[in-house]
């Protein structure tokens, strides 16, 4: 399963998490410092779930009639551009129009790379090889925040969104020359076997999925509120860039540690139980 299309792919979203997660942390404040405060602040997180979801579905789908490859390299090109217009943005409104830029170029980077991985994956060992291709997402979600916090310490906040749009260029020129394409009838098989021509309320009328949605759902809302001040409430207290940024890789390389081991349980034991726990 270690093979040239899984390594490119690991090597590129890894790449590209950790520009993503550069800015994710700081942007609260930066549009704090533009003006922005309360809800505006929040909007700098939500606006970036609100396209990400809606767009999240329609990308595996369309990646599976038109090819996984060019859109993992428009995810990235919008990211670029994302990151351009953090750097010449004049207002915190522009910053939450590029978030939701970005929105869009994340749920075509990761919904397709999975779907991807989906492809390569032998039937049954699904859990192992999305644990280890999720430490891929977590370690560049880990360094990311760390070194963000370092370039704005001593170069400033344009430092940050330059390194940003830099390591996007890499990712998409990294996709473009080395992943090769996915055959049409490798797509269409590896999407049968996912159903992912499923209805969204024939798959919600299944309990076991409706819960797994909410739980998602509840997780997600508790810890994107708490995302989006926690930066401004360190800030606050008078916490330096480069502790800010080490607060938030910490979590994700504890995440990332525990993946291959989390993923390879999922394939033997209860699902459902692991979810509990």
């Amino acid at each position: 399963m270690i093979s040239r299309p899984f390594i490119v792919l690991y090597a590129s979203v890894l790449v590209a998490t950790m520009g993503i997660s550069m800015v994710s942390p700081l942007l609260p404040v930066y549009a704090e410092e533009l003006g922005a405060t309360g809800i505006w602040i929040g909007l700098t997180f939500a606006s970036f779930a609100v396209t990400q979801t809606i767009f999240g579905p329609f990308a595996g789908r369309w990646s599976d009639r038109y090819g996984r490859k060019p859109f993992i390299i428009a995810g990235l090109l919008l990211y670029f551009v994302a990151a351009l217009g953090y750097l010449t943005a004049t207002s915190f409104v522009q910053v939450v129009l590029f978030r939701m830029l970005s929105g869009v170029g994340t749920s075509f980077i990761f919904s397709v790379a999975r779907a991807y991985i989906g492809d390569l994956v032998p039937p049954g060992h699904e859990g192992r090889w999305f644990g280890v291709f999720a430490t891929g997402d977590i370690i560049g979600f880990g360094i990311g925040p760390l070194v963000a916090g370092l370039l704005r310490k001593f170069l400033g906040f344009d430092a940050v969104f330059i390194s940003m749009a830099l390591l996007m260029a890499s990712s998409a020129l990294i996709v473009t020359l080395l992943l090769p394409r996915i055959s049409p009838e490798v797509r269409l098989r590896a999407a049968a076997r996912r159903e992912s021509e499923l209805s969204f309320r024939l798959a919600m009328s299944d309990r076991l999925v409706l819960a797994i949605t909410l739980t998602m759902l509840v997780t997600s809302f508790s810890f994107g509120s708490t995302f989006s001040f926690l930066a401004v409430k360190l800030e606050g207290l008078g916490t330096g860039a480069v502790l800010i940024g080490l607060t938030f890789s910490m979590e994700s390389f504890a995440s990332a540690l525990m993946q291959p081991f989390t993923g390879r349980l999922a394939d033997r034991a209860n699902r459902r139980v692991l979810v509990v726990a």
